[in-house]
Protein backbone atom coordinates (compact mmCIF):
# COMPACT_ATOMS: atom_id res chain seq x y z
CA UNK A 1 0.00 0.00 0.00
CA UNK A 2 1.30 3.45 -0.91
CA UNK A 3 0.21 6.41 1.16
CA UNK A 4 0.91 10.13 1.09
CA UNK A 5 1.20 11.14 4.74
CA UNK A 6 2.31 14.77 4.39
CA UNK A 7 -0.66 17.00 3.80
CA UNK A 8 -3.05 14.04 3.92
CA UNK A 9 -2.62 12.65 7.42
CA UNK A 10 -0.20 15.18 8.85
CA UNK A 11 -0.83 18.91 8.81
CA UNK A 12 2.26 20.48 7.27
CA UNK A 13 1.00 23.89 8.38
CA UNK A 14 1.12 22.83 12.04
CA UNK A 15 4.74 23.93 11.98
CA UNK A 16 3.61 27.57 11.59
CA UNK A 17 3.48 28.16 15.36
CA UNK A 18 7.17 27.35 15.77
CA UNK A 19 8.04 29.27 12.61
CA UNK A 20 6.15 32.27 13.97
CA UNK A 21 7.94 31.95 17.31
CA UNK A 22 11.28 32.07 15.49
CA UNK A 23 10.21 34.71 12.96
CA UNK A 24 7.33 36.68 14.55
CA UNK A 25 4.62 37.64 12.09
CA UNK A 26 6.18 35.67 9.23
CA UNK A 27 5.71 32.05 10.33
CA UNK A 28 2.62 31.46 8.21
CA UNK A 29 4.20 32.88 5.07
CA UNK A 30 7.35 30.87 5.70
CA UNK A 31 5.52 27.57 6.07
CA UNK A 32 3.44 28.14 2.91
CA UNK A 33 6.47 29.03 0.81
CA UNK A 34 8.50 26.21 2.37
CA UNK A 35 5.88 23.59 1.45
CA UNK A 36 5.45 24.99 -2.07
CA UNK A 37 9.21 24.89 -2.67
CA UNK A 38 9.46 21.42 -1.19
CA UNK A 39 6.90 20.13 -3.70
CA UNK A 40 8.46 22.07 -6.57
CA UNK A 41 11.95 20.75 -5.80
CA UNK A 42 10.60 17.21 -5.59
CA UNK A 43 8.89 17.50 -8.99
CA UNK A 44 11.90 19.12 -10.68
CA UNK A 45 14.40 16.65 -9.30
CA UNK A 46 12.20 13.74 -10.28
CA UNK A 47 11.76 15.06 -13.82
CA UNK A 48 15.52 15.63 -14.15
CA UNK A 49 16.45 12.25 -12.67
CA UNK A 50 18.31 14.00 -9.82
CA UNK A 51 17.03 12.12 -6.78
CA UNK A 52 17.45 13.71 -3.37
CA UNK A 53 16.02 12.24 -0.20
CA UNK A 54 13.06 13.83 1.57
CA UNK A 55 15.13 15.54 4.26
CA UNK A 56 17.56 17.05 1.78
CA UNK A 57 14.71 18.44 -0.32
CA UNK A 58 12.96 19.74 2.81
CA UNK A 59 16.11 21.45 4.09
CA UNK A 60 16.88 22.97 0.68
CA UNK A 61 13.32 24.30 0.47
CA UNK A 62 13.60 25.80 3.97
CA UNK A 63 16.87 27.51 3.11
CA UNK A 64 15.42 28.93 -0.11
CA UNK A 65 12.26 30.13 1.64
CA UNK A 66 14.17 31.93 4.36
CA UNK A 67 16.45 33.57 1.82
CA UNK A 68 13.48 34.62 -0.34
CA UNK A 69 11.75 36.17 2.70
CA UNK A 70 14.95 37.88 3.82
CA UNK A 71 15.20 35.83 7.01
CA UNK A 72 18.52 35.04 8.61
CA UNK A 73 18.32 31.35 9.59
CA UNK A 74 20.81 30.05 12.13
CA UNK A 75 21.81 26.40 12.26
CA UNK A 76 19.94 26.06 15.57
CA UNK A 77 16.76 27.50 14.05
CA UNK A 78 17.12 25.23 11.01
CA UNK A 79 17.53 22.22 13.28
CA UNK A 80 14.45 23.19 15.34
CA UNK A 81 12.27 23.67 12.27
CA UNK A 82 13.46 20.46 10.62
CA UNK A 83 12.90 18.52 13.85
CA UNK A 84 9.39 19.94 14.06
CA UNK A 85 8.77 18.67 10.54
CA UNK A 86 9.60 15.19 11.83
CA UNK A 87 6.77 15.43 14.39
CA UNK A 88 3.95 17.24 12.60
CA UNK A 89 0.48 17.30 14.12
CA UNK A 90 -2.17 15.13 12.51
CA UNK A 91 -5.19 16.73 10.88
CA UNK A 92 -8.01 16.64 13.46
CA UNK A 93 -10.13 14.26 11.37
CA UNK A 94 -7.30 11.72 11.46
CA UNK A 95 -6.92 11.64 15.24
CA UNK A 96 -9.78 9.20 15.78
CA UNK A 97 -8.68 6.78 13.05
CA UNK A 98 -7.61 3.32 14.03
CA UNK A 99 -5.64 0.64 12.26
CA UNK A 100 -7.77 -1.94 10.51
CA UNK A 101 -6.78 -5.24 9.10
Amino acid sequence: MVFDAYGTLFDVQSIAALADEIFPGIGGALTVLWRDKQLEYTRLRTLCGKYADFWSVTCDALDFSCERLGLSLTSTQRQRLMQQYASLAAHPENLSGSART
